[in-house]
């Protein structure tokens, strides 16, 4: 009866310390933001793509912001549902740029989380690297 009891009293408090672990939202890790095709012509639709280097979770909503600078600028932001997708495509008739040349692509992130961060937060901003891409 003792032995019954200690296990009773152990498998309480492992259940006690493993059942109260809190979940949190984890951010997802981005790599760079580039454009598909790789190099439009002038005045061709074209993707903006967000590399995922790792997904995360607990985020249902992000809000894109999309800078491309060069000889023309276009800024958009795009509403995204399910952000933490494998590659984040932001597809849209207003990415087209009218002339040739070189121009920089640059992306910022606003996630929304189901689930509160470790922080408390219920928003993240991960970091997305830019880059360069030629129009023909």
């Amino acid at each position: 009866m003792r032995r019954f009891l200690i296990f009773t009293a152990f498998l309480a408090i492992f259940l006690m310390v493993c059942g109260c672990s809190k979940e949190y939202a984890v951010i997802p890790v981005y790599g760079k933001v580039y454009v598909s095709p790789s190099e439009p012509a002038a005045g061709q639709k074209f993707k903006v793509i967000i590399e995922v280097k790792e997904q995360g979770s607990g985020f249902y909503k992000g809000t894109y912001k999309v800078s491309i600078t060069g000889k023309s600028t276009i800024t958009k932001t795009k509403e995204v549902i399910d952000p933490i997708r494998s590659e984040i495509v932001l597809e849209d008739d207003a990415f087209a740029l009218p002339q040739s040349g070189t121009y920089n692509i640059s992306c910022s992130a606003i996630l929304n989380a189901s689930m509160s961060l470790p922080s408390g937060q219920i928003t993240a901003d991960p970091k997305i690297t830019g880059s360069t891409f030629q129009v023909k």
